[in-house]
């Protein structure tokens, strides 16, 4: 897993509260499982024991971005964005 943020305010672009706020991110995540049920459990040796068996693995990768916009000294919007892929 790889998690990555960024975040800044401009100076030099002011809005009546306060500077405009930016926050940046990206996130990257490999997930792998593999659950085998030990032979005794799979061959019926043990009595009262539900089993599964389960192989499986994904990959998933979001970007992301939000820019703060302080409208007044006690009110401020933000606007949000993000995209995520998931294998």
């Amino acid at each position: 897993m790889a998690d990555t943020r960024a975040s800044t305010e401009f100076a030099n672009v002011r809005l009546p509260g306060g500077p405009l706020g930016l926050a940046v991110g990206a996130e990257y995540r490999r997930e792998r499982l593999n659950d085998v049920p030990d032979q005794n459990a799979q061959s019926g040796n043990i009595l009262g024991q539900g089993i599964t068996a389960t192989t499986g693995k994904r990959t998933s990768e979001a970007v992301f971005a939000e820019l703060r916009l302080p409208v007044l000294r006690n009110l401020e919007a933000q606007v949000a964005a993000r995209y995520d892929h998931y294998s």
